[in-house]
């Protein structure tokens, strides 16, 4: 995705490198069963075709940070529960492509991009944990800065920015989607950030999924 950075701010996340040739693919059964005993919901859905969003990981994260990326990704797909669908490209941002993997690019595609990536790449830098920007064209950038994380989760926040992706915004009633990192408050996507969004996106709410956690 070779554009611009005349781009929108959407949303960043305050708080106080191995190439990987491919990544793995996010088959449902495996998210279903990697959430089936958890705090998570398990409601049923009907929908109809899936709403797409691709993504492409860069290459210069780490395996372990892949990993963690692609880990937030199955939770928000479990929690979207067929409506909209996260699709990992394969093929890291970064790589050499082939032609035939150029003309599958859609302007749409989201890249999830290290600070340092995207600094070389792009001309882009923040000095939030992660920041999200939509683009002119469609899709857009998740910069995230690993080197400022000191023990914050970076599936936690990778989670929190995909809701950025969604379109949600900062809410403060929201454990996701809060302005500032607390504790493991980014560590699901509770029912507050899943009620905003299927009004945001006219979906069904028992028909999602979210996390149940204690009160605040």
């Amino acid at each position: 995705m070779s554009r611009g950075l005349a781009s929108i701010i959407a949303g960043c996340l305050f708080g106080a490198a191995a190439v990987v040739p491919s990544l793995p693919v996010l088959a449902q059964e495996v998210e279903d069963a990697s959430l089936a005993n958890s705090l998570y919901t398990k409601n049923a859905a009907t929908p109809g075709k899936a709403e797409i969003i691709g993504l492409r990981v860069d290459q210069d994260f780490t395996a372990d940070e892949h990993q963690k990326i692609l880990n937030a990704v199955v939770v928000w797909n479990y929690v979207l529960n067929s409506y909209i669908r996260f699709e990992v490209d394969r093929t890291p941002f970064g790589v050499a492509e082939t032609a035939a993997h150029e003309a599958t690019e859609k302007d749409s595609d989201w890249i999830i991009a290290s600070n340092d990536a995207a600094r070389a790449k792009f001309g882009a830098r923040t000095r939030e944990l992660a920041q999200t920007m939509t683009l002119p064209t469609g899709g857009g950038m998740v910069i995230v800065s690993t080197h400022l994380l000191n023990g914050v989760s970076l599936e936690n926040v990778v989670l929190h920015e995909l809701g950025h992706v969604l379109g949600l915004n900062h809410d403060p009633r929201s454990r996701l989607m809060s302005t500032e990192y607390v504790l493991d408050k980014q560590g699901c996507v509770d029912k507050v950030t899943v009620d905003t969004l299927a009004k945001l996106k006219n979906i069904p709410v028992n028909e999602l999924n979210w996390c149940v956690l204690p009160p605040h």
